[in-house]
């Protein structure tokens, strides 16, 4: 049987638990607080305690990077556990799936696609732009089989820290005015987290998806 492994085990990890067992695909997910999502096995581990995570992967044929680090911390320690992560599935000969969000592109006055230059200005930008860069080289150079799923703000099931998440509808549901942050009028593209982890999902099993960043699929682009 096939089996797919996932680190972190956030909202994210939640939707491609839900899309892998729909399709009869063993799945792992693997966090350093041992949390239990329905349909998976769970895996107490460090992704930065490379070699046990070398270990916990071996055999698999895809591996999902949707761990991170805390918002505030990620220039600093980002870039160290993807790179614990590349160096436990190199060799292999598993896919690896980047689980990535829009911040590379930096601020840009028109429909974001995904041939447009990764140029971001701020800390964490300039993070996740690096950090996509690794990958690619990691690729080319034919030492891994990469591609990455990027998505804007989630909503959805499991999802709290998010624009649209917890402080959004908790307040709706009790009749209370919503609290957003920026402009409601904005015009904004929102991604529901089952569609994001379908995408990567999808992404996983076609090869065609290798050596290149995907944009998720959205809902039409509108105001909040």
């Amino acid at each position: 049987m096939s089996r797919h492994v996932i680190l972190g085990a956030g909202p994210v990890a939640h939707a491609i638990v839900a899309s892998l067992t729909q399709r009869g695909i063993e799945v792992d997910v693997v966090s350093r607080s041992g949390t239990k999502i329905h349909g998976a096995r769970t895996v107490t581990a460090n992704v930065l305690d490379t070699e046990n995570l070398r270990s916990v992967i071996s055999g698999c044929d895809a591996v999902y990077q949707a761990s991170q680090p805390g918002y505030h911390r990620w220039p600093q320690e980002f870039p160290t556990m993807q790179d614990s992560v590349v160096r436990a599935v190199r060799g292999s000969n598993a896919v690896l799936v980047s689980v990535e969000n829009l911040y590379g592109y930096g601020p840009v006055a028109k429909p974001l696609t995904e041939s447009l230059p990764l140029i971001a200005t701020t800390r964490k930008g300039k993070t996740r732009a690096d950090m996509w860069r690794s990958l690619e080289a990691e690729h080319k150079a034919g030492r891994l089989k990469v591609t990455a799923g990027r998505a804007s703000d989630f909503f959805g099931l499991h999802v709290e820290g998010s624009a649209v998440g917890d402080r959004f509808f908790k307040s709706l549901l009790r009749g209370k005015k919503a609290e957003m942050f920026g402009n409601p009028d904005a015009l904004h593209s929102y991604t529901y987290v089952t569609d994001f982890g379908e995408a990567l999902v999808r992404l996983a099993l076609d090869e065609r998806s290798l050596g290149r960043a995907w944009h998720v699929p959205n809902a039409p682009t509108v105001s909040t």
